[in-house]
């Protein structure tokens, strides 16, 4: 059985990414909405936001350096820390939004609401840990 890696995975997102915006050239703009650490005041238990922000940031300096992989595209992301806080998540997205993010990935610990806005928005999006039916 073949493992992939995170950065494999985030390469693969956003080949998603270009094939449903068809870009060819220019620059992309990925929203990351997760915490960076355990947020105990929530009662969350969640702690791998500092991981998942490292292989983000492996993942577009890997994008962005291997000529061939999309030429002409250059990847960047934005980053906030949601604290496993819904109304921190629902601001995070706002505030990426209006950054124009092409694409939101999370958030970790709350989905719905935010899942409903980006889908209103018409910005595609990946939640790397949510289970819940109503984004699959």
């Amino acid at each position: 059985m073949k493992v992939v890696s995170m950065v494999q995975t985030k390469l693969l997102f956003v080949n998603l990414i270009l094939s449903y915006f068809y870009v060819s050239e220019g620059d992309i703009t990925l929203g990351l909405l997760i915490p960076f650490q355990r947020a105990t005041a929530t009662g969350s238990t969640f702690n791998a936001g500092k991981y998942y922000a490292a292989a983000a940031t492996l993942a577009v300096e890997k994008f962005n350096n291997e000529s061939g992989l999309e030429p002409g595209i250059r990847l960047e992301f934005i980053w906030n820390d949601t604290l496993c806080q819904e109304e921190r998540a629902l601001s995070a997205l706002v505030y990426q939004w209006e950054r124009r993010v092409d694409a939101f990935i999370g958030p970790a610990c709350t989905c719905d609401k935010e899942a409903r806005i980006a889908a209103a928005l018409n910005v595609p999006m990946i939640s790397f840990v949510s289970s819940k039916a109503l984004l699959s």
